[in-house]
Order: C-alpha cells, then structure tokens, then sequence
C-alpha cells in the first residue's frame, strides 16, 4: 500500500476509492430499482429467552422500498428478554444486509457503496439491539428469524432471477 501510494499520491487513491464506491452504490441502486416500491412486512419468532421456555418474542420488520432507498425499520419489534436470548445492533444490522444481499445479487462488491441505499433502524431496548446491561450471548442465534421476517417481507416483490447458468429459479 505505501509503494502505491508513493508512486500514485494519496489523491488518486482517494478518487480511485470512491469510484468503486460510487459504482457499488449504483449498483445496489439498480438492484432495489427492480423491487416494486412500497411498505412490505415481515414477522418471525424467537421461542426461548435463555430462561423460560414458554417465552416467545416477536421479530418485525417493516420494509419501505422508495426511490431507489430501502428502509429496515424494526421498531415494533418486542423488547429485550431478561434471559441471554438478546442481539445487539451490529449482529443485527449485518443479518438484514446479508439476507438482502442474498435476496437481490450477493455478489454485489462489499463496501460502503453497498450499504449507502440501506437504511436499518433498530430501537435500543429490543430484542434485537439490547441495551446495556443486558446479556447478548446468544445474539447471532437470532440471526435466522431475522432473515426469516425479512424473506416473508419481500419473497413476494422480488423478481424471479436466472443463474448465470440459465436454469430459471425463485426465492418463493
């Protein structure tokens, strides 16, 4: 990296950067682009709090797709259990990138042009952005039922893709 940035300067690495940001987010664009715009829900169950079995707790997710933007907005989502059963923002944020991701073209370049059309909204206190002093233990285990709310969200609007080896496939 000093060799480049010795023959090259700081300032083409700087241009260089955010060309391929610029290019990844256009391409996210396009891929939100195909998804019909609109309000789409999507809700699933975590069955076990680390305590009590007979504890069940929400995962919801609104949807909002609107201007080449998609908004991830869990705020009726329940709160935070007592028991270890908690997730934190960042576990939580990037299963709702992934499972976008994997919804629309996972091989989508993974940098901040990326992420800059998304938008995720997890309030403090719930389930799946704990506040402190919480216990997060088991956080990346509500990684599935965050990915199964959002499937059930946009399974319907996301178009029917073909595999580059031409076989035709759908995420329904």
């Amino acid at each position: 990296m000093l060799r480049f940035l010795e023959k090259y300067g700081l300032d083409c690495y700087e241009a260089h950067k955010q060309a391929l940001f610029e290019a990844t987010r256009r391409m996210m664009e396009a891929e939100i682009a195909t998804i019909p715009s609109g309000e789409y829900h999507g809700e699933a169950m975590v069955y076990y709090d680390g305590r009590n079995d007979d504890r069940h707790y929400a995962i919801r997710v609104k949807i909002t797709v609107q201007d080449r933007r998609v908004v991830f907005d869990y705020s009726a989502s329940d709160a935070q259990t007592n028991g270890f059963v908690n997730g934190t923002y960042t576990s939580s944020a990037s299963a709702a990138i992934l499972t976008f991701l994997q919804m629309v073209n996972p091989d989508i370049p993974h940098n901040q042009g990326m992420v800059e059309p998304l938008e995720i909204i997890i309030p403090r206190g719930t389930i799946l952005n704990a506040a402190y002093p919480a216990a997060t233990t088991y956080g990346n285990h509500l990684c599935p039922p965050n990915a199964d709310a959002i499937i059930r969200a946009l399974a319907p609007v996301i178009p029917i893709g073909s595999p580059p080896d031409g076989t035709t496939c759908s995420v329904r």
